[in-house]
């Protein structure tokens, strides 16, 4: 028994399975196949909208492709600490890096609420509620025992902003 894996840029991985396979066990079957890849950073299977947690077992998902998702082609090697969000400010490098990082990921994830819930994103449509789900929080979890911030992932240090843009989390 074997499921396949879709690695952006990578291509598709038939990996084996076990009756009591999880999201850990495809994770390490694939780092042993992709030596070249950075493994530092967080690391997602997911299958439609389900994200796998690493305990989770693949078996749900025997008649779909899991997408592997790797940040830590967006993250350092080790998370900053920056306590004061007013120096959490997002260089323009860094929002290229996670523009790069969507436009690869984006049409591998799939709409998360609404009549389209569980059809295929574009990334034309990728908006801030798809980066909350399929970004923010996969990349940020478990950094510094209770999460961090995605700027704290990707910076060596403080960042003070020269501008700031605000966003309220409202519907009309």
């Amino acid at each position: 028994m074997s499921i396949s894996v879709d690695v952006p840029a990578a291509g598709a991985f038939e990996i084996p399975l076990t009756a009591s396979s999880t999201a850990a066990d495809v994770i390490l079957l694939l780092r042993e196949r992709l030596p070249d890849c950075p493994w530092h950073g967080n690391k997602m299977l997911s299958y439609g909208v389900c994200q796998l947690q690493c305990n989770d077992s693949v078996q749900a998902a025997n008649h779909s492709t899991l997408v592997f998702t790797n940040y830590s082609e967006i993250s350092n090697k080790e998370a900053c600490s920056i306590p004061d969000t007013a120096e959490r400010g997002i260089t323009r490098e860094q929002l290229v890096k996670v523009v790069r990082f969507v436009s690869k990921m984006a049409d591998r994830c799939c709409e998360t609420f609404g009549e389209d819930h569980g059809t295929k994103l574009k990334f034309e449509d990728f908006n801030l509620y798809h980066a909350d789900y399929w970004l923010i929080k996969p990349a940020t979890q478990g950094y510094q025992d209770k999460g961090c911030s995605l700027v704290e992932v990707m910076a060596v240090e403080a960042q003070r902003p020269h501008w700031f843009v605000s966003h309220a989390w409202i519907e009309p």
